[in-house]
């Protein structure tokens, strides 16, 4: 069973701005799939928030580094 549209993050929201936030969780040696990674340029393409993290300390790492 599946949910979701093909190649979205594992968290998807809405930035207080309106722009869209997908947040992609993987472990440390999982690799995007093709479909994640197209879904990562059209998001990013079209002024949203992709973010790939692999820990909570990364996620934390990289919203500081794009003040989110």
């Amino acid at each position: 069973m599946s949910f979701g549209y093909p190649g979205a993050g594992d968290i998807t929201g809405i930035l207080p701005d309106g722009r869209r936030l997908e947040i992609e969780c993987k472990s440390p040696t999982g690799k995007q799939s093709e479909k994640q990674r197209k879904f990562q340029e059209k998001i990013e393409q079209n002024g949203g928030v992709y973010l790939l993290v692999r820990s909570e300390r990364d996620l934390e790492e990289q919203w500081k580094c794009r003040e989110l």
